[in-house]
C-alpha cells in the first residue's frame, strides 16, 4: 500500500482484501436448519493487515503486526428473523 526506499530504517506495509459473495433467488425443492435459504442473498468479509518495522539501533528492531477480520455469511444471518 505505501511505497518506500530499501534503505530506510522504517518499513510500512499493508494488505486489505474484500470479498463478496452472494446469490440469486432460486426455488428449492426442500429446505432445512442447513440449507441456504432461497431468496437473493449476498454477505462482504474483510481481512486487513497494517504490518510495521522499525531499526532502532543496528542491533534492535521493533515490529508491529496488526491484523483484523470480520465479515457475515448468509443463510444463517436470516435464521432468528425466520424462526419467530
Amino acid at each position: 500500500m505505501f511505497e518506500h526506499p530499501n534503505s530506510s530504517w522504517y518499513w510500512l506495509s499493508g494488505q486489505l482484501n474484500v470479498i463478496f459473495q452472494g446469490h440469486p433467488a432460486f426455488r428449492a425443492r426442500y429446505s432445512g436448519t442447513n440449507s441456504l435459504h432461497s431468496f437473493t442473498e449476498h454477505a462482504a468479509s474483510v481481512v486487513s493487515t497494517l504490518y510495521t518495522q522499525a531499526q532502532l539501533t543496528k542491533t534492535t528492531e521493533f515490529l508491529f503486526d496488526v491484523e483484523t477480520a470480520g465479515g457475515k455469511d448468509f443463510s444463517t444471518i436470516y435464521a432468528l428473523n425466520l424462526s419467530n
